[in-house]
């Protein structure tokens, strides 16, 4: 019952919850969706629009281009990890085809058989967050040659 209870707790804070804040986030505060649009126009949530502003001097970038792309790719790699299991070579092997497919799907948006839009940043941030998602699960899950030595 432990070992359950911990496997939801790994899911829903690896996956869950970066899903939905990087739809909260592309949905709220990326006003170049109908849904930011409308949401930008509520009381309360206008002062907040700043954030997807591109030209402010806070967080606007990263937040509007790189915020959603950051938690959804996080998830993404979290829930890999979270199904390869224990295995340091599997989950090595994990890390490459994440890259791999974060790689294939911009350059998908860039020949147009997706849409979107190619950026190469967009590729930087899913790297560093593949990064961040291994580094977490082998902390969260430590590899099953670890656990034979504690």
């Amino acid at each position: 019952m432990e070992n359950r209870k911990r496997e939801v707790l790994l899911i829903a804070g690896n996956v869950l919850l970066p899903l939905l804040a990087g739809a909260v986030l592309y949905a709220v505060w990326n006003p170049d969706t109908y849904i930011g649009s409308l949401m930008c126009r509520l009381p309360g949530l206008a002062m907040l629009s700043y954030l997807g502003n591109a030209d402010s001097d806070g967080p606007g970038i990263l937040v509007k281009y790189y915020g959603a792309d950051m938690a959804w790719a996080y998830a993404f790699a979290s829930s890999i990890y979270l199904a390869a299991g224990s295995d340091r070579r599997v989950r090595i092997r994990c890390f490459a085809a994440c890259i791999l497919v974060e790689i294939l799907f911009e350059l998908a948006q860039y020949v147009h058989f997706i849409s979107g839009y190619f950026d190469v940043m967009d590729i930087v941030v899913e790297i560093a967050m593949n990064f961040c998602a291994y580094f977490a699960m082998k902390r969260q899950c430590p590899d099953s040659a670890e656990e034979l030595e504690s």
